[in-house]
C-alpha cells in the first residue's frame, strides 16, 4: 500500500514521519535540485540533493514543489502498490497532476490522505521559524494554495487528518490515532488486492493460468509480488487491445514462463495456445505449478517434462515456488 500526504509542514510533518516511520512503512525517497526559483526550504533534513538538475529529471516521476524539482523511481511505488513493502509519500505541490496519474493507474493501491492543519495553528508555528519574512510569507501561501487544491479536486483524496494545536482535541497524539486508523482501514482491505501486472520494461514473468482457476491463482501471485517479483498476466490487457498479439508479444519479452497447470487449464484453448508459444521461445525459462493430476496434450507434455515442475499439494510449495523465481526478474530495493 502506498500512503501519499498531502499538505505536511513542519513539525506536523516531522511527528507525522515518525509515526510511519516507527510503523516500518519507509518513506519513498526524494532526490531534490534547488532552482534560482525556490521560494521554501525544507525544514527537515529528509531530501537527497542533487548537484546537477539533469540527475532529477532522469527520474521516472518529476514535479516541482515551489521552485524546487524533485523526482524519485518508480521502482519504489511500484514495490509500495504491488504488496511488496507498504511505504509513503509525501507531497505539498500545486500541481496536482501526479497525484492523478498514481490514482488512475494504481486506485484502490493508494489511500490520498489531505492533511488539514488550521489556519491559526499554521500561523503560529510558521511565524516561530527562525527564517527571515520572505520564506515565512512563502509558506503562509503555500498553505493558502494546498487548502484550495484540495477544495478543488477533492475527489482525488481518499481520506483526512487533522491537526488544530496541542491545547485542542486535535494534537499529535490524536494526529497519530487518525493515521493508526487510516493504516488499519487500508491492511484489512489489502487482503482483497488484486496484483498488479508489470507494466515496465525489465525482466519479468509471465503468467499463464484458466480464469476459472483466478481465485486459486491469486494467492500465489500475491506471494511473489510480496517478494518483489515482477509478474505480468492478463489483468495487464487494456480494453481495445488486440489480446493474441498482446499475448503473444508479452510471452516473447518475458524472462520466465509460469504455468499453473489443472483440470481447467488444460482444457483452455487459451491456455494451449500460449503454452505453445511459451515453448518455442529457446530463450525462455518455463516453471509448471501442478495443482491437480490433470494433463496437456502428449506434445506439450512430452516439452514440459524437461523443465521445473512443482505441486501445490507439496508442503514445502510456496517456499520452493519462491526459490525457483530467476534472480533477474526480482526487483530489489
Amino acid at each position: 500500500m502506498l500512503y501519499i500526504i498531502y499538505g505536511l509542514t513542519l513539525d506536523i510533518g516531522k511527528v507525522s514521519r515518525a509515526y510511519f516511520e516507527e510503523r516500518g512503512i519507509p518513506q519513498i525517497e526524494k532526490i531534490t535540485f534547488e532552482t534560482e526559483n525556490t521560494r521554501v526550504q525544507p525544514s527537515h533534513g529528509i531530501l537527497h540533493r542533487a548537484e546537477r538538475e539533469s540527475e532529477v529529471r532522469a527520474c521516472d516521476y518529476v514535479y516541482e514543489n515551489h521552485g524546487r524539482l524533485v523526482g524519485f523511481t518508480a521502482a519504489q511505488i511500484e514495490r509500495a502498490v504491488n504488496g511488496g513493502c507498504d511505504a509513503y509519500l509525501t507531497f505539498s505541490s500545486e500541481d496536482l497532476s501526479f497525484l492523478r496519474e498514481i490514482k488512475e493507474a494504481y486506485g484502490d493501491h493508494v489511500a490520498i490522505i489531505y492533511a488539514c492543519i488550521e489556519d491559526v495553528i499554521l500561523r503560529t508555528l510558521t511565524n516561530a521559524l527562525k527564517k527571515d519574512e520572505s520564506e515565512k510569507i512563502a509558506r503562509l501561501e503555500m498553505g493558502e494554495t494546498i487548502k484550495r487544491q484540495y477544495l478543488a479536486e477533492r475527489e482525488l483524496f481518499d481520506e483526512t487528518v487533522y491537526y488544530a494545536g496541542e491545547h485542542t482535541a486535535f494534537h499529535f497524539e490524536a494526529l497519530k490515532h487518525q493515521y493508526a486508523h487510516i493504516i488499519k482501514k487500508y491492511k484489512e482491505m489489502e487482503k482483497e488486492l488484486v496484483p498488479l501486472p508489470y507494466k515496465g520494461t525489465l525482466p519479468y514473468v509471465f503468467v499463464s493460468y484458466a480464469r476459472a482457476d483466478t481465485d486459486k491463482v491469486l494467492p500465489y501471485l500475491r506471494l511473489l509480488q510480496k517478494k518483489g517479483c515482477r509478474i505480468w498476466y492478463d489483468k495487464g490487457i487494456r480494453g481495445g487491445d488486440n489480446w493474441m498479439s498482446t499475448l503473444a508479444l508479452k510471452i516473447k519479452n518475458c524472462s520466465q514462463y509460469l504455468l499453473f497447470s489443472s483440470q481447467a487449464s488444460t482444457q483452455s484453448v487459451w491456455t494451449a495456445r500460449e503454452v505453445s508459444k511459451a515453448i518455442k521461445q529457446p530463450d525462455i525459462s518455463i516453471l509448471t505449478v501442478r495443482m491437480d493430476n490433470a494433463t496437456f496434450d502428449d506434445g506439450i507434455e512430452w516439452v514440459l517434462e524437461d523443465y521445473q515442475q512443482l505441486f501445490t499439494s507439496h508442503e514445502d510449495f510456496e517456499e520452493d515456488l519462491l526459490s525457483s523465481i530467476r534472480e533477474e526478474v526480482i526487483e530489489h530495493i
